[in-house]
Order: C-alpha cells, then sequence, then structure tokens
C-alpha cells in the first residue's frame, strides 16, 4: 500500500483546472490517479475506488492499479504502519505461519464472506492479474514482468507479499480456528467461544486412507505429531467439515491454495532482488520443505496453481479433489500447526 503527501483542497482544485477540461485522456487518468491518492491520505477508500473505477479500467498503468489495490485495501481495513507492527512480533518456530493469525487484522474475519476479507481478495486480484492477465492462467511473476516491465513489476510484486501476508492471517484465523491474541503461541486448534466461534482442530476433514508418499496415507501422517492439534481425518472446520467437498468448499479450499502459492512465489521473486527480504529466508526453507513432500505426494500440479478459476476447474469434481486434500494437510496442517 502506498502512502502518499496529505494534499489540501487548493492542490485538488488546481489539480482539476489543470487536467479537467478538455485534457487528453492520459491526464485524466493521471488526475483520477491523484485524486484517489489524495482520498486514501484521509482514508475515504470508497471515495477513492468511485474515482479510479470511474475513469475505467487501466489494466497496464501500474500505478493506476496500484492505488486502486491500495483502496480496497484501505477498505479492508488493511494500514501498512500496523502491518509492520504485527511484522515485528514475529518470531521464528514451528508455529511461524500460526503467527500470522495474530496480526489485527486477522481477528476481524467474522464468516466465510466477510466484507474485509472479500475486499482484500479483490485488492489482491487488481495486482495478481496486473498487465490483463487472464483469470483462467496462473497470474506468475514472470508473465507481469513480461507485460509491466521488470521495475513495475517488482513494486507490484512485493505490495502483494504485504497484501497476501495479512489476507493469510485472516484465513488461517477463521479456518485454522485460531484465537488471534497477540500475546498467544499461534497454535490452531482453540476453540473460540465468543464470535466467530469454533472448536475444530484441523482446518478441513479428509480422507484417512487418501496415500501420500513412503506407504504412509493422511490418518498416519496426522498421527505423527507434525500437524498440532490437527491429529484426526474428522475435526474439520464446519466449512468443510466433509471429506466429499462441494462446490463451495472446494472454492475455499482453493482460496487457500492460491493465497498461499502466490505468497510463495512472490516470496521468491523478491527474495532475490530486495536485501530487505533476506530475512524471511526461514520462511522460504519451510516452503521449500513442505513442496519437497508435496512431490512425493504427486501434488505438483496443486501447489503451481495460482488462479482461483484454474484451481476450481482443476481440482474441483471427483478424485481430483484428493489432491487439495494432500495440499491442505501438508502445507496448511504442517505449517499452520
Amino acid at each position: 500500500m502506498m502512502i502518499f503527501p496529505r494534499a489540501n483542497f487548493y492542490l485538488l482544485l488546481s489539480l482539476l483546472l489543470l487536467f479537467g477540461c478538455g485534457s487528453s485522456e492520459e491526464d485524466k487518468v493521471k488526475f483520477a490517479i491523484t485524486e484517489a491518492e489524495i482520498h486514501l491520505n484521509t482514508l475515504n477508500c470508497t471515495k477513492a475506488i468511485d474515482v479510479l473505477e470511474e475513469i475505467g479500467a487501466q489494466n497496464k498503468n501500474a500505478r493506476y492499479l496500484q492505488t486502486l489495490a491500495s483502496a480496497y485495501a484501505c477498505k479492508a481495513g488493511f494500514k501498512e504502519t500496523t502491518l509492520f507492527t504485527n511484522l515485528g512480533n514475529v518470531q521464528a518456530g514451528g508455529t511461524l505461519l500460526g503467527q500470522f493469525t495474530k496480526f489485527s487484522s486477522a481477528s476481524t474475519m467474522t464468516s466465510t464472506d466477510d466484507i474485509d476479507y472479500l475486499n482484500m481478495l479483490a485488492a489482491i486480484n487488481t495486482l495478481l492479474y496486473a498487465g490483463g492477465l487472464s483469470t483462467s492462467n496462473n497470474p506468475s511473476p514472470a508473465s507481469r514482468i513480461s507485460v509491466l516491465g521488470s521495475e513495475a513489476a517488482l513494486n507490484i510484486n512485493t505490495q502483494l507479499f504485504y497484501l497476501l501476508f495479512d489476507q493469510l492471517g485472516r484465513y488461517g484465523y477463521f479456518y485454522g480456528c485460531y484465537d488471534g491474541l497477540s500475546s498467544g503461541d499461534g497454535d490452531k486448534g482453540k476453540e473460540r467461544t465468543s464470535d466467530p466461534v469454533c472448536d475444530n482442530k484441523c482446518f478441513a476433514n479428509y480422507t484417512g486412507s487418501v496415500a501420500l508418499s513412503g506407504g504412509d496415507d493422511i490418518t498416519d501422517y496426522l498421527g505423527t505429531g507434525v500437524t498440532g492439534t490437527c491429529d484426526a481425518v474428522n475435526k474439520g472446520h464446519t466449512s468443510l467439515a466433509t471429506e466429499d467437498y462441494n462446490t463451495s468448499q472446494v472454492s475455499i479450499l482453493c482460496e487457500g491454495v492460491v493465497l498461499l502459492n502466490n505468497f510463495i512465489e512472490v516470496l521468491d521473486d523478491i527474495g532475490n532482488k530486495v536485501a530487505a527480504f533476506e530475512g524471511f529466508k526461514v520462511v522460504s526453507d519451510m516452503f521449500t520443505t513442505a513442496k519437497s513432500a508435496g512431490t512425493s505426494a504427486d501434488i505438483t500440479e496443486v501447489m503451481d496453481t495460482l488462479s482461483q478459476t484454474k484451481c476450481e476447474a482443476d481440482f474441483g469434481t471427483g478424485d481430483a479433489r484428493q489432491k487439495l486434500m494432500k495440499y491442505f494437510v501438508l502445507f496448511y496442517e504442517s505449517l499452520f500447526k
């Protein structure tokens, strides 16, 4: 989310006179972006969105896309300064990803269709598909570079990193039944007694006989202690408490797949280019270990999926849904302990 200097009424008026009547389309877009930035400085998130959407989609204008994403993130209650404070409290360890759920924004998610969560998804998707990329294809960092250039793509990927970081905290908190307490241990399955109430120990229900690797099935794996409180196949969140996933449950699971896979991709991309992100190597190493297990479990295609539409199409029916099970056991249950 970009931070812009505070502007007053006279600046807005002068911009209106400069770029208003008779100006080119390019000037009108620049004015709309600047006006939206001014609204964002006063946290008038909705007005910023309205101004940008009124001018029409500018799919190859990186500044427009980043400002629009910032506006949707603003509407989701996201603040960079708060996120940086939260990041400063993250500690390495077995519950590292579980600590995402201690972010102050995480506990604001109260339902599967929580409006703040959906606004953050809109912000993320604005950047994922920057350049007019098809939502049916995987929106990789490389594809954004090919359309927007290296510098613009790096800026977008850096912003995406922060938004995905925040959204994973919301997703993990709600479906993993975390307590969301800043002083907590970051373990899932805490049995919340206040809204949103939960008592699940796992993210989802699973079919115990589904094979992973090395002769072990899901039941065997959950019994090894590497998945924290999730030690049985029938302890999933009420929204995912069946092993025969329906359309809406596949959608929820695919949201988790796409959020985490894009986070991994973006972290790999900016981690190799921006020195400040070298400190997240411990997170990258955890993902590398999980990916190795995923390869052995034959879910490479799930680990490569970055598009919600593609995920639902490829893994939404029949035995293909078992690949989502494997992914959640090896990634969410194992990394969000």
